[in-house]
């Protein structure tokens, strides 16, 4: 790495980066905004409670949601408070990673800013859209379980996933459920839109690809007992695509699912992976005890074949897990990546 910087507390969100900075929350309850040029800090914003998602960076702001019930955003500038809206979730528990516990819940909601509305989920079922000017509710929507990750705009639709197994697409005006696709198990992952498509994975083994207008069922393919909680991304018409137990990114054709590749990475590769040029770079996690041997790395890929090119690896610290669980992020000749235990790195770009 060419620089690495200590964070307080641990870090499951994935860093974003825009203009040099690179922004992420910790569970220590501090927003970090970080000089991508060598690691230093341009302010820090300190919420009071642990954030497990990604910020949502918008012209000149920023939006963060922690487990103290709100939505904050901060001016991007200088880290300073703008508005906070109450989300009414603060008392919903969360289930960190246990070796004894499968119940996990270490993911967290990144806002979505479309135009002057932020949408964003919020632990007791809630989908709210905000205005983004003045912090005022504009709708709420009740799904029945939790929601962990982000949304996708699907026209004048927004679609999220939710833990009652369901993704649900909504009336970007009103709040009106437009259809709800039944998943079969809880949903972390954010949906993703492809050419009139929804792929969005769950808790139970799969990923699906639904229409996006009508919610119907088009393919789904199974991952042999994994999770699958990592967010896809399509580039030149291949999803690529992590996993949880499985071990492997996996390169598919969006069309019927077909897959081309998969790759072994030794570890859960909950976050996104990044496609630049020819490479694909991923950050892995690791945890033991568990009945598979993992080896916690950030590893570049073959982008054709899935070979790994490059691995550095990231030693077991003691703890259940260690490793990486957000995604990498591209910072001009750099990619960032933080780690679960608390320290944020960047590497050269292959």
């Amino acid at each position: 790495p060419r620089w690495q910087t200590r964070l307080g507390g641990q870090v499951y969100a994935s860093p974003m980066v825009a203009d040099g900075v690179a922004y992420i929350g910790t569970t220590g309850g501090v927003v970090n905004a970080i000089h991508t040029r060598d690691g230093s800090h341009a302010w820090t914003y300190s919420v009071g409670a642990p954030v497990h998602g990604a910020v949502a960076l918008d012209a000149d702001a920023l939006y963060v949601v922690a487990d103290d019930g709100f939505l904050h955003k901060l001016d991007r500038a200088s880290g300073k408070l703008q508005w906070r809206y109450a989300l009414g979730d603060a008392a919903t528990p969360r289930v960190l990673p246990h070796p004894a516990v499968f119940d996990w819940d270490w993911q967290g909601v990144q806002p979505l800013v479309a135009g002057n509305i932020v949408y964003v989920g919020a632990g007791d079922g809630g989908f709210h859209a905000v205005d983004a000017a003045s912090g005022e509710r504009r709708w709420r929507f009740d799904s029945r379980g939790r929601i962990r990750n982000g949304a996708a705009l699907a026209g004048e639709r927004v679609v999220f996933g939710s833990a009652d197994h369901f993704v649900y697409a909504l009336e970007r005006a009103s709040g009106k459920e437009a259809w709800r696709f039944d998943t079969g198990a809880e949903v972390d992952a954010t949906p993703v839109l492809h050419e009139g498509r929804v792929l969005v994975g769950n808790r139970g083994a799969g990923l699906h690809s639904v229409d996006a207008a009508t919610g119907e069922l088009k393919w789904r393919l199974y991952f042999w007992g994994s999770w699958v909680e990592s967010t896809p991304v399509v580039h030149d018409g291949v999803i690529y695509i992590g996993s949880s137990d499985l071990r492997r990114v996996s390169a598919i054709d969006p069309a019927d699912g077909r897959v081309r590749w998969r790759s072994d990475v030794h570890g859960w590769t909950w976050g996104t992976p990044l496609v630049l040029g020819d490479r694909i770079h991923v950050g892995v996690a690791g945890g033991t005890p568990y009945f598979i041997k993992h080896v916690a790395s950030y590893a570049t890929l073959d982008r054709t074949t899935g070979k790994v090119l490059t691995r550095w690896p990231l030693p077991d610290t003691g703890g259940h897990q260690w490793g990486i669980a957000g995604s990498p992020a591209l910072a001009g000749d750099l990619v960032v990546v933080a780690t679960i235990e608390g320290s944020l790195y960047a590497f050269p770009r292959k």
